[in-house]
């Protein structure tokens, strides 16, 4: 289960735990050469945070081998995730050149579009931002738009709302025309902490593995990419999911499961393919351990109280257009995408961009 603590945290580390641990040290070290390259020199408080990290990792390495308790390789564990996350935000400031944001694909643009068209109008869904990408990063040669089979290219919006919403606070918040890249970023730390936080002790290090140094998370964070606010809510969501409902109450760990799975609902579609089998899990594992009945009531509170914190963020444009909403929302299902005709050179400070959204 997530959620199971360690009973003897001054008990002998097990050997499986020392490893993952050194693991999660060393697939920091992947892309430090290029993130070194790509900081030292323009921001060389970036670059000394990097070269502080390599000497960070190699203590940590060695500190996981020798600590004698659970509890200290705990410390150890938290400490490789901040250097991780260190490491992320140094990378973040790659992105940031003046006048324009390097971003590698052309989701961040519409994200960052869509927010500002709601701190302007209110609107959301119906509109289209052509000229979105010179707007938002003129200059930037390495934009890399999703092209449709028919030739159009997407610049529109096309997600749940709640990604936009929140980049929109961010934007008004800040001033700077980022709110999508922190609201990803964000999200993607964010995400880091509560694997820490619900994990077993013994497999907390996979945290910093799959948020920091496998390459895909960060990638997508730094394209902007909605489904990093989503992943978060989703950790919270599926996290010791068996146990929701025990003794046939819900309780504040449900609910707040339970919420948490319909703003994931309402950030990305990704979470709508998770969100039936959530369901039907919940209600399978009660029905295997009380009446059918209160399985069917129990689940039908925890789907009420999904729906209706799925209900808040996407009220607004329901009111504003029915139908716009409904089209923006399921435009990616339908609508394949092609590779575009042409990629564009990257610099070295950029992301490798991932493939066009679906």
């Amino acid at each position: 289960m997530l959620s199971v603590r360690d009973r003897s945290p001054s008990a002998q580390p097990a050997a499986a735990h020392r490893a993952l641990s050194v693991l999660a040290g060393v697939s920091l070290l992947a892309g430090m050469r290029l993130l070194w390259n790509s900081t030292i020199t323009d921001y060389p408080l970036y670059g000394a945070v990097v070269v502080g990290s390599y000497g960070a990792i190699m203590v940590l390495a060695a500190a996981a081998v020798a600590v004698r308790t659970r509890r200290a390789l705990t410390v150890v564990d938290a400490a490789v995730l901040v250097v991780g996350i260190a490491l992320f935000i140094c990378s973040v400031r790659t992105t940031m050149v003046p006048g324009h944001l390097a971003t590698a694909n052309d989701v961040g643009m519409v994200m960052q579009s869509g927010a500002d068209e709601i701190l302007r109008t209110g609107r959301l869904y119906g509109d289209n931002w052509p000229l979105a990408h010179s707007a938002l990063a003129p200059g930037n040669s390495i934009i890399s738009p999703t092209v449709l089979f028919d030739g159009r290219i997407v610049s529109n919006y096309g997600y749940p709302p709640l990604g936009a919403l929140l980049a929109a606070g961010i934007t008004a918040l800040t001033g700077a025309p980022a709110g999508a890249l922190l609201a990803a970023v964000l999200g993607l730390i964010a995400t880091s902490v509560l694997m820490f936080r619900l994990l077993p002790a013994q497999l907390r290090p996979l945290a910093a593995v799959a948020c920091f140094g496998l390459s895909i998370l960060p990638r997508y964070a730094l394209s902007e990419y909605p489904v990093l606010v989503a992943l978060a809510f989703l950790v919270v969501a599926v996290a010791d999911w068996p146990t929701v409902g025990a003794g046939d109450k819900l309780g504040l760990r449900g609910v707040v499961r339970a919420y948490c799975l319909g703003l994931a609902v309402a950030t990305h579609q990704l979470a709508w393919f998770v969100a039936p089998f959530l369901v039907l899990g919940l209600w399978l594992v009660r029905r295997g351990r009380s009446r059918t009945l209160s399985a069917t009531s129990l689940t039908a509170r925890y789907t009420g109280i999904a729906a209706v914190s799925w209900l808040l963020p996407n009220l607004p444009f329901i009111l504003r257009s029915p139908s716009t909403w409904l089209n923006g929302s399921l435009e990616p299902l339908p609508r394949p995408a092609s590779r575009s005709p042409r990629r564009q050179p990257r610099s070295s400070c950029a992301p490798s961009p991932p493939p066009p959204r679906p």
